[in-house]
């Protein structure tokens, strides 16, 4: 038996000194390797966007304000209704998120909708702005509403 190939009764082999500890150029090199057969570091993070997910307490907020000012419950804003009195509520909510910043995506999401649920909204809203001054007018209070009341409540 060659000692110097493999000792089994120590357990060590050829080069290898006993002790069992990594030093530090072990471990970086045990953490490029990983790195290399699992992909690099920007491989791994490709499925997270540039920008972090957006805070929904805007959102809460407004609706809150939205139950406030037409009085109606939240469950219903949120609801599945397609009765009018909740649709205009719901409907200019959803075009205030997306002036806000909101993704159609995700004004959808947080209205228990699909993005074209807000997109469509985005657009009956402009639509009954143009042509009926009611809606404007109405649109224009709940606005000013909107804005004092989550103003109101975002300060610390």
């Amino acid at each position: 038996m060659d000692n110097q190939e493999n000792d089994s009764r120590l357990g060590e082999s050829r080069g290898g000194v006993g002790g069992g500890e990594d030093c530090p150029q072990d471990t970086q090199q045990k953490r490029q390797l990983r790195d290399t057969s699992t992909g690099t570091v920007e491989t791994k993070l490709k499925a997270y966007p540039d920008t972090p997910p957006e805070s929904r307490r805007r959102l809460k907020l407004l609706t809150e304000a939205a139950c406030e000012f037409w009085d109606i419950p939240r469950e219903d804003l949120l609801g599945k209704s397609r009765k009018y009195d909740i649709v205009w509520p719901r409907s200019v909510c959803m075009v205030i998120s997306q002036e806000a910043g909101y993704s159609s995506t995700a004004t959808g999401k947080y209205f228990n909708r699909d993005h074209g649920t807000a997109l469509h909204a985005k657009k009956t809203v402009a639509d009954l702005r143009d042509t009926r001054e009611a809606y404007n007018q109405q649109y224009r209070q709940f606005v000013d509403f909107a804005k004092k009341y989550i103003s109101k409540r975002m300060q610390p």
